[in-house]
């Protein structure tokens, strides 16, 4: 996969300084992309984006800037502190929000992690598919509607205006590398769907319905792919949910499940998958599940009931260390809320658009890694 050395080192840069809401050295500012050229880094063969970063008519802002509070407006004040980002990386273990600065329009989206709705990232056009955001290597790889290719997102600037104050960037996608993933290249028909992997791989979907990594096939047949765990561990869906192993192609038919259409989340784990269901009772209270690398299930524990007055979707994400994450809404009309439930009996709203977040929910996703 072909990367641009300066853009690569951009993206880290801006994911690590302020996505995440920590303070940055002068040392180790993120770099800024103006409307009229690329990132500003250190040198062509410098990745960490370090020096030579500049601020551009208020646009911007430092790493780590919060509301006057010091408290991140739509998240609960003690867990205003994102998970630490290593080296330079988006966080794969933490959830994300991919939201809007302006519900109603297109156009305006933006990243921000959900403790910290009032700092964000911006940069993407307004038809990203946000159902295709993938984390892979510490980058966000996404796709376009009506467009071919997979890009990884190069943020234009990180902000902690009012969206009102912000002039949204033209053109946001421009500066977005697009991988080459041969034999389906991005200037004929390219990949049609795309997975990544907890330890840094990403293979792809072509036309021929085969799947490649960097041009090698490395899987052919009528299976589902739903998720890509460590060493080529696949999770399998439809009529037989399974497990699929890429080194030998082995496939194995798991113990006792025998559908996930009440499936709510699922993330790879170094002894196969961690699964999210729907209580077997009808009540609000899923259950997790491990699935081995050999096919074998195991109910590990139960959530607990949303809080009160609060309902929650089917679906959500769940982060490194299993707490479960759900859009939900409140009790006023139009209240967006986000859920986390932990296995440790708590249940909590952790942010409520009703505090009027500067990134707001409308059509929105939330993401982690694979």
């Amino acid at each position: 996969m072909t990367f641009r050395v300066g853009y690569v080192g951009a993206q880290r840069a801006l994911m690590a300084c302020l996505l995440v809401g920590t303070a940055c050295t002068h040392h180790d500012r993120a770099p800024f992309i103006d409307e009229n050229g690329p990132a500003v880094v250190g040198s062509a063969g410098d990745d960490s984006g370090s020096s030579g970063g500049k601020q551009s008519k208020g646009q911007t802002a430092d790493a780590g800037a919060t509301t006057t509070s010091g408290a991140a407006t739509g998240g609960a004040a003690d867990d205003a502190k994102p998970g630490g980002v290593e080296a330079g990386l988006l966080d794969p273990g933490e959830v994300y929000i991919y939201g809007t600065l302006a519900e109603g329009s297109a156009g305006y989206d933006a990243v921000a992690h959900w403790s910290s709705p009032n700092t964000y990232l911006v940069g993407f056009d307004e038809h990203t598919d946000g159902q295709s955001l993938h984390m892979f290597n510490g980058l966000l790889a996404y796709t376009i509607v009506f467009a071919q290719g997979i890009r990884t997102f190069t943020p234009e600037f990180a902000s902690t205006l009012k969206p009102i104050d912000l002039k949204y960037p033209k053109d946001p996608a421009r500066n977005d590398p697009i991988l080459e993933t041969p034999p389906c290249l991005a200037q004929d028909t390219g990949p049609i769907d795309f997975l990544t992997s907890p330890d840094g791989r990403l293979i792809y979907l072509c036309p021929d319905k085969a799947w490649y990594e960097a041009g090698t096939k490395v899987y052919e047949g009528e299976d589902n792919l739903l998720a890509m765990g460590y060493d080529g561990l696949m999770l399998v869906g439809g009529f037989n949910p399974g497990v699929l192993n890429l080194k030998d192609g082995q496939r194995r038919s798991l113990d006792g499940i025998t559908d996930f259409s009440n499936r709510v989340a699922s993330r790879a784990s170094h002894d196969g998958f961690h699964i999210v269901f729907q209580s077997k009772t009808g009540n609000d209270t899923p259950e997790l599940w491990l699935i081995g690398a050999d096919a074998t299930t195991k109910r590990l524990d139960t959530y607990p009931l949303p809080p009160e007055s609060i309902r929650v979707d089917g679906s959500g994400q769940l982060s490194a260390n299993d707490e479960l994450f759900q859009f939900g809404s409140g009790p006023k009309a139009f209240e967006g809320v986000i859920v986390r439930r932990k296995l440790d009996g708590t249940s909590s709203v952790v942010y409520d658009v009703a505090t009027d977040p500067h990134v707001k929910l409308g059509i929105s996703y939330l993401f982690t890694g694979p």
